[in-house]
């Protein structure tokens, strides 16, 4: 009966790896660095948050309040439903003191985060070394307003809520990443994510058959003991 036990939360837990999404938004705290060197900051150093705003239109807002003074953020990735076409988003500007980002979102998986991860969309900002008043900075804060151009299927803040395909086989899934600059009096940079990172789940029919193996197993062995 033990085993059943144990098989069983192994099986709880797989299923809890589907990100919680019942809240009035969706907020990714980046405070794990994955790659090079971590900002030097309190963590945590990058914020996104997703929010409804009407069918078919979700608030983003990225803001980089805690990195200290000469970090900035070069590259930021994100993941859409697979159900969705990264190409059909259509994304708004609008200026609440941060720059805007050259997105690029032609195909899914198409932006591989070094360290691991293959994202949906990506979002390149200024890096420029003369003044740094382009850069995404520790003073920064950038609005988006987010549709999606199909005639029947619509997009919420749950559609961002996704986790990355690992690049390689024995690699980690994110929600998101970002690439910080200008770390350590600008020497040193590295990729910070919402959180560590999970390895990749079963698929949902995988899970489904596991579960049902389980409780197959489990009236064996309740038989037996009967017997």
């Amino acid at each position: 009966m033990k085993k059943v036990i144990i098989c069983l939360i192994i099986f709880g837990l797989f299923v809890s790896l589907a990100p919680e999404t019942d809240a009035a938004e969706i907020v990714f705290d980046y405070n794990y660095a994955y790659t090079g060197t971590a900002p030097s900051g309190m963590a945590p150093w990058l914020q996104v948050t997703f929010e409804n705003q009407a069918t078919n239109l979700v608030r983003m807002t990225l803001s980089a309040a805690n990195l200290s003074p000469g970090e900035f953020v070069s590259n930021w990735y994100f993941n859409l439903d697979p159900a969705l076409d990264p190409g059909k988003l259509v994304f708004t500007y609008y200026d609440i003191g941060g720059p805007a980002a050259n997105i690029r979102q032609i195909a899914k998986d198409a932006y591989k985060a070094p360290g691991d991860g293959k994202f949906d969309i990506l979002f390149e900002f200024p890096t420029w070394e003369s003044t740094g008043a382009n850069r995404f900075d520790g003073s920064d804060s950038t609005l988006y307003m987010i549709t999606y151009n199909d005639p029947l299927l619509k997009i919420n803040m749950k559609s961002f809520n996704f986790y990355s395909i690992p690049a390689t086989g024995d690699g980690k899934s994110f929600l998101s990443a970002a690439h910080v600059q200008g770390i350590s009096t600008g020497a040193g940079s590295g990729h910070v994510s919402p959180g560590e990172g999970i390895s990749p789940a079963p698929e949902a029919g995988t899970l489904l058959l596991f579960g049902i193996a389980l409780i197959g197993q489990a009236g064996e062995l309740r038989a037996a003991a009967l017997t």
